[in-house]
């Protein structure tokens, strides 16, 4: 991601694009599509955590190690499912917590330099 980001705003500089209006207008719409798919992420989750955490499981592990015995295997019994529930609800509310925090941050900005008649460099 951070990669793409560079690379993006070298692609601005060097075509001379007016940079301070397209940054802040491409954040805004980052944190609406971001915002968006965790919408729509809580809702599956909301619905069928199972489901959600299998197929969570079979994208970032190429192994069934993931997979354990409750007979045999005292981590699962010790982390049960309720709490991986919660540490993912914990997760999703600091990620959408922090987005919101820095769209809030930059409405407040764009608010204040208004105020003070400074020249906005996107509407």
């Amino acid at each position: 991601a951070v990669v793409v980001l560079v690379i993006s705003v070298a692609i601005l500089f060097f075509l001379k694009a007016d940079w301070k209006r397209i940054l802040p207008k491409a954040y805004e719409i980052t944190v609406c599509v971001f915002l968006g798919l965790v919408a729509v992420l809580g809702i599956a989750i909301a619905v069928n955590f199972d489901r959600c955490f299998v197929i969570f499981h079979e994208l970032f592990f190429d192994n069934d190690l993931w997979m354990f015995d409750p007979a045999s295997d005292y981590m699962i019994r010790m982390l049960t499912e309720g709490f991986f529930f919660d540490i993912t609800l914990r997760i999703g509310g600091f990620f959408v917590a922090f987005l919101l925090f820095f769209e809030i941050l930059c409405l407040g900005i764009r608010i204040w330099r208004k105020r003070k008649g400074i020249r906005t460099a996107y509407k």
